[in-house]
């Protein structure tokens, strides 16, 4: 009788470790199948920007007379900036609205896809709703590729009060991957070293395998689990 027992013991626990093994094989399917996803939706953004230098821009006096000459243009500067974007189900490109803060005018911005198309836009190809961006692409640039579903927080509500506490732990662990210290230590500034976090402003967040925000600010050190450097989909 005890080897009997003893068998079904045996088997209960072979039986377990086997259910316990093919669960952690489909968790780390899933999780390899989510960083590919979250990779080929990655949109690489060149933005260049142009401010024209006026006259009164270096006169230390105004001009006189009826000509205004303070408004004749000596010359134009121009610059780029880089950010990131992530491609969603929509077949749009979202990215954080800080990246189109600039006190320049904007000409055109380039998007790289992960399948190494380039697309060109300019001012007319988006448009922007809180925090967030939306650039409209044509399907023949995302060919292959397959977008990040998304899921908008209602206006007025953070992410906490809409999808629950939750969100915040999913928050805090994305934060440590990229290397960010979270503490409520007090360090004095230049006297520690934060380590090589690898957080980008373009960054997405995703919730339950839906993108839900970006980040909006490359943070080295938190205090705490905040939702401040999010830039949240409305």
């Amino acid at each position: 009788m005890n080897k009997y027992f003893l068998k079904v013991v045996i088997a209960g626990i072979l039986f377990v470790g086997n259910v316990g093994f093919a669960q952690t094989t489909a968790d780390l399917q899933r999780k390899v199948t989510r960083v590919a996803q979250t990779q080929q939706s990655e949109v690489k953004i060149t933005l260049n920007w142009f401010r024209e230098v006026e006259m009164r821009d270096v006169m230390l006096r105004p001009s006189r007379g009826f000509v205004h000459k303070s408004k004749i243009v000596l010359d134009k500067k121009t610059k780029q900036t880089q950010c990131k974007g992530v491609l969603v189900q929509t077949g749009q490109v979202v990215m954080p609205k800080v990246c189109m803060k600039q006190n320049w005018q904007l000409n055109q911005f380039t998007l790289i896809f992960a399948n190494g198309k380039k697309g060109i836009g300019t001012s007319k190809s988006f448009r922007m709703k809180g925090d967030v961006v939306y650039i409209e692409v044509s399907p023949e640039l995302t060919k292959g590729l397959k977008g990040l579903p998304m899921e908008a927080t209602p206006k007025g509500q953070s992410l906490e009060e809409h999808f629950g506490h939750g969100v915040l732990d999913t928050i805090a662990s994305f934060f440590h991957s990229k290397g960010v210290v979270c503490s409520k230590r007090y360090y004095r500034p230049g006297k520690v070293h934060y380590g090589d976090s690898t957080l980008q402003v373009g960054d997405g967040i995703l919730y339950q395998g839906k993108l839900v925000a970006l980040v909006k600010k490359d943070v080295k050190r938190i205090h705490e689990v905040s939702e401040k450097p999010l830039a949240i989909l409305r």
